[in-house]
């Protein structure tokens, strides 16, 4: 019998074999991730994955809620319910003059947000959070701002508190900085 009519490719060498073998395993890791990261945003968020997204107390696939939070009215709905029993403070959408700056302070009588370039690397901001007493919130807990605005939802989880304050550096084209600057943003502190 000859092997002239193989299906099997014939190789030079070995290491022409191993490369081919390589580059098509390369390209079906690649087609399957792409597959499942398209399925990740379509499987469906269950609660006890919002309670630890707003509580700030897990690591969760945030782009997913979020994309679904957006999409999802009854989601929406659930996750409002769940924020409104969790919240220890909220500061409300504020109505700005017609202004392109960035604001630099958010207040309200239970905390204060604070935004401030960074010395170092004028892309960074540093996001000081000072909560009053009024908040009843110990040293040592860890909080979460919250920041909606229609259909847009992020999150920024601070260290914990220590006399009251803490603070985070993050980018200043970071989406959730964008966000929580944003004067038409609701924030919540969980």
């Amino acid at each position: 019998m000859s092997n002239n009519n193989s299906v099997i490719p014939q190789y030079e060498s070995l290491t022409e074999a191993a490369f081919v073998a390589l580059q098509m395993s390369r390209a079906l890791n690649a087609a399957g991730a792409r597959e499942q990261s398209s399925d990740n945003i379509q499987r469906p968020v269950f609660i006890g994955e919002l309670v630890h997204y707003i509580r700030g107390s897990e690591n969760v696939d945030e782009l997913r809620i979020t994309e679904q939070l957006g999409r999802d009215l009854a989601l929406r709905r659930l996750f409002d319910q769940l924020l409104e029993g969790t919240r220890v403070a909220v500061a409300p959408a504020q109505a700005q003059a017609a202004s392109d700056e960035t604001m630099e302070q958010r207040s309200t009588r239970t905390f204060t947000l604070t935004f401030k370039r960074s010395r170092a690397n004028s892309g960074q901001v540093y996001i000081l959070l000072t909560v009053l007493p009024e908040a009843k919130l110990e040293d040592g807990y860890c909080p979460v701002i919250l920041a909606s605005q229609s259909t847009n939802t992020k999150r920024l989880c601070f260290p914990s508190l220590k006399d009251h304050n803490t603070q985070v550096l993050r980018s200043a084209d970071h989406e959730a900085v964008k966000l929580v600057q944003n004067p038409e943003a609701e924030l919540s502190l969980i």
